[in-house]
């Protein structure tokens, strides 16, 4: 199985539900032209923050890698409220593929995600009503999952029920609620179409795979280690997080998404070092503004750059045990590329979409991953808590 995915959270995402189920799965953020596929195989394209020219662009280079391997099911990953080039993105892979019809399931009824008389809700509010309204990004300004996902001139979409007759070529936009409508989604695949869409989907789609086992890996965190804390988002759930730790010993760091001179950054670098040294936990953030200026995703971008940039420059860091947790898929793609990681392995899950990861790039460095907007696991936050 080889699964696209356009952000790294994403990807890590899939990889676990993989890790799951029972098989043997990695991330890759490049293609690597002499790399051999695991059973599955999810590749990051870093595309959902591009513009759509550029997104069908990385598409076309993840493609150059899957056509050179042996040939394969497919699945697309999107973002589960319809974030990115998601008509772009699913267009281009499936005429590469030959793929007529796109059968596209961005609902989770799971996380209490779904589409329901074309109306996409999030724990029952329609999601322009949600937090998914003031995305720095992608803002949610319809509940409508066709306009949400845009168009492609000779791709057409359709929005449909389980009981419609389905047509023959386009993108398959499917309501559901509930996981027996994602069950009998699943089950109206053809092998001509391009499956698409969130991680229940995708786990209807792998469960009656073999072989199935049991493949619950060591934790890899450690009672005693550094560990640090990357908010990339502005979303309630980090502040969730430090409710959950109150009382117990940290270095909390802030920044500013307007501008951070020299002097700033250089006090935030020594203490995260000094924290570091001392195998505590540290965690970087940005103050959330009423109004977040223009240029607030790109000073984040350059403010974290030169964070990781001073800090792998002092290898300790990341030749000694370190558990580097990044929130949100933008600030993760950015962390991986500073530190030059292209290629990851599924070593824990704590809950649905938040995974540990292992690198062959640093042996000694945990990586785990967490949307924005998915709650913290109650087992990671205690596991901090008690290593630090």
């Amino acid at each position: 199985m080889i699964v696209v995915a356009d952000d790294f959270t994403g990807a890590a995402e899939i990889a676990a539900a993989s890790f799951q189920h029972g098989f043997s799965s990695a991330v890759l953020r490049t293609p690597i032209p002499e790399y051999t596929i695991v059973r599955h195989t999810v590749l990051d394209t870093d595309s959902r923050l591009l513009q759509a020219a550029d997104a069908q662009s990385a598409i076309e280079r993840t493609l150059d890698f899957i056509e050179k391997q042996p040939p394969q099911r497919y699945f697309k990953k999107v973002d589960s409220v319809l974030r990115g080039n998601v008509a772009t993105e699913l267009a281009t892979l499936a005429k590469a593929l030959n793929k007529p019809r796109v059968i596209l399931h961005p609902a989770n009824p799971s996380a209490g995600r779904a589409i329901k008389d074309r109306t996409y809700l999030v724990n029952g509010t329609p999601l322009s009503k949600t937090e998914f309204a003031k995305d720095p990004t992608h803002p949610a300004t319809s509940d409508d999952p066709l306009q949400l996902i845009g168009s492609v001139s000779d791709f057409p979409l359709h929005y449909c029920t389980l009981a419609d007759e389905l047509p023959a070529a386009g993108i398959v936009v499917c309501e559901s609620a509930s996981a027996s409508d994602v069950k009998a989604w699943s089950r109206k695949l053809e092998a001509t179409d391009l499956p698409a869409g969130g991680r229940d989907f995708y786990e209807c789609i792998i469960e009656d795979e073999k072989p199935k086992v049991s493949n619950i890996a060591h934790n890899p965190i450690r009672a005693k280690q550094a560990s640090l804390l990357i908010h990339g988002t502005v979303s309630h759930q980090r502040e969730a997080f430090h409710h959950a730790v109150k009382g117990r010993k940290l270095t909390r760091l802030q920044l500013s998404p307007e501008r951070n001179d020299a002097t700033a950054l250089k006090k935030t670098i020594d203490a995260l070092s000094d924290a570091l040294r001392n195998e505590s936990l540290a965690t970087v953030e940005f103050e959330r503004l009423a109004r977040p200026p223009a240029n607030a995703s790109l000073e984040i971008e350059r403010a974290l750059a030169e964070i990781l940039k001073k800090l792998k420059s002092r290898r300790p860091h990341f030749s000694n045990r370190l558990h580097l947790i990044v929130e949100g898929g933008a600030t993760a793609a950015l962390v991986l590329q500073q530190l030059d990681i292209n290629e990851l392995q599924v070593e824990h899950v704590w809950a649905g979409g938040v995974v540990s990861l292992s690198t062959p790039s640093f042996e000694k460095l945990t990586i785990t991953s967490k949307p924005g907007s998915y709650p913290w696991p109650a087992a990671l936050v205690q596991k901090l808590s008690l290593e630090n």
